[in-house]
């Protein structure tokens, strides 16, 4: 049966890597689901759709209260689709932009998370993908465990490009990179990393870069919380054990890591009130050592201000250097300080800061991940980075463009900007589909047609396809050459293309 005759379904919402969410209405029980409709081009390995299949029914057997139900499941139309329950909420990502979570929130989540994950184990499942955006916020606070159905779909023998498993990496268990196979234990180390971003506001493995994340959970370890005095004692032995750098070492279940939060801490706590005389006597000397204080603190400005600036360098605009390509200078709140880490390789290491460092804001279109001297900095815009004045090598690097390679040479105390437009080398696809579709490049999904803005591809042949829920798949291929303007329109109620 045709989906569009079981589902009511409106315009997607999301594509992820996996698949593609739509809001829907499940006619036979008018009942709002969310419908993931998963990517053609997973579905074609036999292995993969059995394996779907048995997991998917397996899943639609639990009934949780922290886990996301599963209402429906199967394949039609050459379509694998799940029919999930809808959550009105956000995601636990949505929270943790906003900053470092309250710990009584973080030990909500925590608390239901392991719950949840507790049904998912004992149904003999294995999440594989636990990270922020799985776990959700309904609106009632109750935390949802979601797309444990879905997670490790992707990651088959089929399709093992590094660009598998952009996004995820910061939270995979270390064991994962060495051969080992997913199990309970992986799923708790992911929901460590989870409570420590939430509750330090960042995650140390995640990275634009996933092999760098990869190098980073294999070789560096966490440093502990417990040794913090600002965060809850329960809270900190959670994650500690969690975090663990081998399975062994973590909790059994996420039964038996729910206990560590109850557990109350055995350091007793004694204070010592001092004698009043003594006390009296400590605010006299107090006081006094503060004014003497402030008085030297005092002449010290004098002098300062007294004393006349010497042997300061000329301070040259970067604008006026012919060779450089630096774009002209902008005005720049320096509030939003970036110093670059000590891995960074940097001309000129014993420099004063004052007076031989340089301001840059580095910008990309679309955008970019630049390397610096081949260290990666990140993803564009990278805004006010501080940098020792000096020559850098510059490296863009954008997932389906050429990329750009530059050469600056910063002046001390300029103020300036890079901006590249990497579109430059590349062609432009202007691709339009009838009603409208999902369009997937070189079997990666890539946005929602119809769209205003075209495409922008490296020059050479390039796999196209269009997947609509109701009226099938569509794929072609197509060879680009640089600067060139292709514009094609689909039509996927006849499956042809027509026109422009």
């Amino acid at each position: 049966m045709p989906l569009d005759d079981r589902f009511e379904i409106a315009s997607p919402i999301h594509i992820g890597q996996i698949a593609t969410a739509y809001p829907a209405v499940q006619r036979e029980l008018q009942r709002k689901v969310l419908l993931k409709v998963i990517h053609p081009q997973l579905t074609r390995d036999a292995e993969l759709v059995e394996r779907f299949r048995r997991e998917g029914q397996a899943a639609a057997r639990l009934d949780h209260p922290n886990v996301v139900r599963i209402f429906d499941s199967g394949k039609t139309d050459d379509m694998l689709y799940l029919a999930l329950e809808w959550i009105d909420g956000i995601t636990l990502a949505n929270a943790i932009a906003q900053g470092p979570m309250q710990q009584k929130d973080v030990l909500n989540v925590a608390k239901e998370t392991l719950a949840g994950l507790s049904a998912v184990h004992q149904a003999g499942l294995v999440h594989r993908d636990i990270k922020p955006d799985n776990i959700l916020i309904a609106r009632d606070g109750r935390i949802k465990l979601a797309d444990f159905s879905l997670a490790g779909f992707g990651h088959t023998k089929g399709l093992t490009k590094h660009s598998d498993i952009v996004g995820s990496p910061g939270y995979y268990a270390p064991e994962f990179f060495d051969g080992y196979p997913a199990s309970p234990q992986s799923d708790l180390f992911s929901l460590g990393m989870v409570l420590y971003e939430a509750i330090t506001g960042s995650n140390p493995y995640r990275t634009a870069d996933p092999l760098l994340s990869i190098d980073l959970l294999r070789k560096r370890t966490l440093p502990t919380l417990s040794a913090r005095t600002n965060i809850d004692s329960g809270l900190a032995r959670l994650v500690d054990a969690l975090v663990q750098r081998t399975p062994a070492q973590r909790p059994p279940s996420a039964l038996e890591a729910l206990k560590l939060i109850q557990q109350q801490p055995q350091i007793p706590i004694s204070v010592e009130k001092q004698p009043p005389y003594l006390k009296g006597k400590l605010q006299v000397l107090s006081g006094i050592l503060g004014i003497a204080a402030a008085l030297v603190m005092i002449f010290l400005i004098v002098q300062f201000i007294k004393k006349p600036v010497e042997n300061q360098p000329v301070l040259n605009s970067i604008d006026s250097h012919t060779n450089s390509t630096i774009a002209p200078s902008i005005a720049n709140s320096k509030s939003d300080t970036i110093i670059l880490p000590a891995n960074i390789a940097i001309p000129n290491k014993n420099y004063e800061i004052a007076v031989k460092s340089a301001w840059v804001t580095i910008l990309a279109a679309p955008w970019a991940e630049v390397r610096l001297n081949d260290s990666l900095l990140g993803l564009t815009p990278l805004s006010s980075l501080m940098l020792p004045a000096g020559r850098y090598e510059l490296e863009f690097t954008h997932s389906t463009l050429p990329p750009v390679e530059r050469t600056i040479e910063l002046q001390p105390n300029a103020t300036d900007t890079v901006f590249i437009d990497l579109r430059a080398e590349a062609a432009e696809l202007s691709l339009t589909a009838l009603p409208w579709g999902v369009l997937s490049v070189d079997g990666d999904s890539v946005g929602l047609l119809p769209r205003e803005e075209p495409f922008f591809l490296k020059p050479g042949v390039h796999h196209i396809s269009l997947m609509h829920p109701q009226l099938g798949f569509w794929q072609d291929s197509i060879e680009l050459q640089k600067g060139e303007q292709l514009r094609l329109k689909v039509d996927l109620v006849s499956g042809t293309k027509v026109a422009p």
